[in-house]
């Protein structure tokens, strides 16, 4: 009797010593199932919801063929699962299918005969203990057994199919688009899965209300999106230049949020006030949404008009006409202090070419060079320079406004052009 106590004893000691292991490994929730080997996620074909559809694997895009529930076969093994797509409602089915010809990557190997799939939930087998051909499909093609990886990281597993006990879960290969197949137990990566709480992407993510204040330098506007996650603790907002280039992160907001108005600098925004700005939302624990993309409005004091620069270039005037006038002079403009919205800020060349008429003045002859028009230019204070062997040397500063501009150049003295549209005898 003694003994029997003790026995008792010790089962009792046992059931509770592994009581914890007796928790079921997956809580409620949704997951996906990421293969080491690939680095791709188990995908439902095409996102189709029809039965007999068949899985494989493909890259990452938390769609909802790539997310999965897990049911426990019984209370008694807590490691025995039914996978069940969140898309269609199917439980992921394995049978095994005699084919003519094996695919030629298979080298011969019967594993490529097995086909996984989704289907309708299936009943045991109509004569239990009764032997069943391998062909044969029922409950058991639709558990699987998750066996934890030793020194894996947290929820990594082998899986492990209880209708074909000695073969485990993995793609055909380690691209996309790999069939689900089953291979020959083994702990290498090509047959880990890791289970991942993924959380939802966000959706319908849209810039309203963009401007680009003229007076300020501000670039202001509201992002607005769905929130299809459960559990993230924030999401990052990130912009960039329309769908290629570098990115900044605008802002990091909190969990539960659906929209945000947001007010950079132009100079912050990287990417010109003129171009296409795409931001993005991503909820903590996921992938990055779809990009919205806008170009900002311009509100402000209207624009003033663009400047127009007619440079004329005479050379120095003689008591008596000469035969010919030969060269040209180079100038330089660079900006100073701009004032104008539109037009250009560039640094403007200026070669003018070789002389084509000659005026008389009284008592002198000047030679007039090509006339060259520049349009387009901002307002405001320009420096002009002349090039001589290459060297550019100051002239002076002017200043131009919206309109046309007539800069008059005398080779004899080049500082009588500052006077902008105003210019006087010999070079008049």
């Amino acid at each position: 009797m003694k003994s029997l106590y003790n026995i008792l004893s010790l089962f009792m000691l046992l059931f509770f010593f592994y009581l914890p292991a007796l928790a079921q490994i997956f809580p409620a929730g949704e997951r996906v199932l990421y293969n080491l080997g690939s680095q791709l996620v188990m995908d439902v074909k095409g996102g189709n919801t029809a039965a007999k559809t068949r899985l494989w694997q493909y890259n990452m895009n938390l769609t909802d063929a790539q997310y999965f529930r897990f049911e426990r076969v019984n209370t008694v093994n807590d490691s025995l699962y039914y996978i069940k797509s969140v898309l269609s409602g199917l439980y992921i089915t394995v049978s095994y299918e005699m084919v003519n010809a094996l695919p030629a990557s298979s080298g011969g190997n019967s594993n490529y005969n097995f086909r996984v799939y989704q289907d309708v939930k299936l009943p045991p087998p109509a004569t239990p203990g009764v032997a069943l051909l391998p062909t044969a499909v029922y409950d058991k093609n639709q558990r699987w057994k998750f066996i934890p990886v030793a020194g894996g990281t947290e929820n990594e597993f082998i899986i492990q199919s209880v209708r074909y006990a000695s073969k485990v879960l993995r793609p055909m290969g380690s691209e996309s688009g790999s069939w689900l197949i089953l291979g020959d137990y083994a702990s290498t990566n090509i047959k880990r899965w890791r289970a991942i709480p993924m959380q939802r992407k966000a959706t319908g993510v849209a810039v309203t209300d963009f401007v680009y204040n003229t007076d300020t330098d501000i670039i202001s506007g509201k992002l607005s999106w769905n929130d299809n996650s459960s559990n993230e603790t924030s999401f990052r907002i990130m912009a960039r230049s329309s769908n290629s280039g570098g990115s900044w992160q605008v802002a990091n907001v909190p969990a539960n949020t659906e929209q945000y108005n947001f007010v950079f600098t132009a100079e912050q925004s990287r990417q010109g006030i003129y171009l296409n700005h795409c931001f993005t939302v991503t909820p903590s624990g996921s992938l990055e949404s779809n990009r919205a993309c806008a170009v900002p409005r311009q509100i402000g004091t209207p624009n003033q008009p663009a400047a127009t620069i007619v440079v004329y270039d005479r050379a120095g005037c003689y008591s008596q006409c000469p035969t010919g006038c030969t060269g040209g002079i180079r100038l330089r403009f660079s900006p100073v202090s701009l004032t104008g919205t539109t037009g250009t800020s560039d640094v403007l060349n200026v070669q003018l070419g070789n002389g084509i008429t000659q005026t008389r003045h009284p008592n002198t002859c000047c030679c007039v060079w090509s006339v060259s028009n520049f349009t387009g230019l901002k307002t405001g204070t320009w420096k002009m320079e002349k090039n001589t062997n290459g060297f550019y040397s100051f002239i002076c500063n002017v200043t131009l406004s919206s309109g046309s501009n007539i800069i008059k150049v005398c080779s004899d003295n080049l500082s009588r052009g500052c006077t902008v549209n105003a210019f006087n005898y010999p070079c008049d």
